[in-house]
């Protein structure tokens, strides 16, 4: 069994390689995806994550800027 930890660093990381992609996300599927509730999915796309270049944040879907990226 994975711990707490792992859990968030798996999660913030496939998040980011989606958000690097180009994808853009719905907050809810995350939740889904992840078995974690929506308050936990936005509390990594908006705190955890504050320093990426936002191009859509909220409330349901986030998209980077991939430009400001390079």
């Amino acid at each position: 069994m994975q711990a707490k930890h792992e859990k968030l660093a798996l999660r913030l990381t496939d998040i980011l390689v989606q958000l690097n992609s180009g994808n853009r996300l719905s907050a809810k599927e995350l939740a889904e995806k992840y078995q974690v509730s929506l308050k936990t999915i936005k509390r990594d796309l908006k705190e955890r994550l504050i320093e990426l270049p936002w191009k859509e944040e909220g409330p349901e879907y986030f998209a980077i800027d991939i430009k400001q990226m390079h």
